[in-house]
């Protein structure tokens, strides 16, 4: 098949937003009827209807991905991966490398030319991120989250980690909530995540009624996204001082 009459992704998938598009495309191939409800981009991502049952969807690259992050078996039931490398997963796992080889065997459709992923992910540091971050944003929101950069690293030690794969990010790390993972994650888009999860509940609760000032639907969401200013910025800082000072979370060593 040429490059010119080629339709559909150029390499494998390795990011779940490429898991997802990929189901898409496979959808008229399914020997499952499915039908997408809605795609709700939280925790599990996709509502659907299976065979006439409905059911909640959680895309994932890799299906172990799904056990490593943590998540909730009793709230999602079918996982969808481009790769099942669970031997005994705990919930119901469609591998979409096996549906599509399987496509192309039995049709001669080929939705991914290229078997490979398109590149390994890129682990970030301090320099790589802030110089990528000084591409992607203005001066002002560059110097906002370097002020916060510098807070969480000096001021408080809180422990830092920096992101892999195409998007520059680091995270500010909890110990002893509910999923002790990122509390704080920071992008190169300029865009502050919290995740409330990672705390105990009585501290996520604190924390939802601060965020509530600059995000109103912070009250039920599991997680916000705020865009980096001046506002923000101290919210945030007031956040990890809450955390921090609660003694209940423990910050990773």
């Amino acid at each position: 098949m040429s490059n010119q009459s080629f339709r559909g992704l150029k390499w494998a998938p390795s990011y779940e937003g490429e898991v997802a598009i990929l189901f898409g495309m496979l959808l008229p191939y399914m020997e499952e009827k499915i039908v997408i409800d809605e795609y709700t981009d939280v925790f599990p991502d996709c509502k659907a209807n299976i065979d006439g049952k409905d059911v909640e969807i959680e895309f994932e690259v890799k299906s172990s991905n799904f056990v490593a992050q943590r998540h909730d078996c009793s709230k999602c039931h079918i996982i969808v991966c481009w790769e099942n490398d669970l031997r005994n997963c705990p919930i119901e796992v469609i591998a979409l490398k096996d549906r599509a080889e399987k496509v192309k065997k039995e049709r001669g459709i080929v939705l991914i030319q290229n078997p490979m992923e398109k590149e390994p992910p890129r682990q970030w540091d301090e320099r790589t991120f802030f110089e990528y971050l000084n591409r992607r944003v203005g001066e002002r929101v560059r110097s906002l989250i370097e002020e916060l950069y510098k807070f969480c690293k000096n001021v408080k030690k809180y422990p830092i980690r920096f992101g892999s794969g195409k998007f520059a990010t680091f995270g500010v790390l909890s110990e002893g909530g509910k999923r002790g993972r990122v509390f704080l994650l920071v992008d190169s888009k300029g865009m502050l995540t919290i995740d409330f999860q990672t705390v105990p509940e009585d501290i996520a609760s604190i924390c939802r009624e601060n965020v509530k000032a600059v995000r109103e639907d912070a009250s039920w969401r599991a997680w916000v996204y705020l865009e980096a200013n001046e506002s923000t910025v101290n919210l945030v800082k007031e956040l990890l001082e809450v955390a921090i000072e609660s003694k209940k979370w423990h910050l990773e060593a």
